[in-house]
């Protein structure tokens, strides 16, 4: 249900953004992380508060892309309210295939591909 009508079938490009996310989720869970979906007090959305075995939540945005520059602010805006609100001094953006650092107002938030996230989240269980 959720995942469904937080990422319509579009198009191509959104089913596989509904895929990422998908991915990132079963990973997440089987890793043990406690996963809920936030909104900040301005209405902006973040996909993903993880909270794994009692250790500290972080931040998961998942896009397509950030070449788009609405795009870009509106998914760094989220993450960086975000951030601000749950005193957390970094967070995550999941993209087909950037990669970048960012230092934003509340700290910084780090850019990576799906493919690499998924790898580390594998390391990280074994």
């Amino acid at each position: 249900g959720f995942l469904l009508v937080r990422v319509p079938f579009e198009s191509h490009r959104r089913g596989r953004q509904l895929l990422h996310i998908w991915l990132l989720y079963h990973a997440l869970r089987r890793g043990g992380a406690t996963i809920h979906y936030y909104r900040t007090g301005t209405g902006r959305e973040v996909d993903f508060v993880v909270t794994r075995r009692g250790g500290p939540r972080s931040l998961l945005q998942v896009c397509e892309s950030l070449a788009i520059p609405q795009a870009r602010d509106r998914e760094i805006t989220a993450v960086n309210e975000a951030m601000g609100e749950l005193g957390l001094k970094s967070g995550t953006i999941v993209t087909r295939g950037e990669s970048e650092t960012l230092t934003v107002g509340t700290g910084v938030i780090e850019v990576v591909p799906g493919w690499r996230f998924l790898l580390d989240l594998l390391l990280r269980e074994e």
